[in-house]
């Protein structure tokens, strides 16, 4: 079965659903998502999202990485 790309607004919910993992609420993830891209979170195109998502992997990346060394 071949998946139809994501529209726009199911790419937004799907940045907002990652956010909430890290805690953050809808209006968090739009200030980060601000700040990040420079755009408004209206503004915020596939491009800009997948930048905040990519950045997402970054932090989860170090937040894995430092609790591994407090398990250490």
């Amino acid at each position: 079965m071949v998946r139809q790309p994501l529209g726009l607004a199911e790419y937004r919910r799907e940045v907002i659903r990652i956010g909430a993992y890290l805690g953050w609420s809808e209006p968090d993830v739009a200030r980060f998502a601000e700040r990040l891209t420079g755009c408004s979170w209206a503004n915020c195109h596939a491009a800009e999202l997948g930048h905040v998502v990519g950045t997402y992997a970054v932090i989860v990346s170090r937040i894995r990485a430092r609790l591994s060394n407090v398990k250490a």
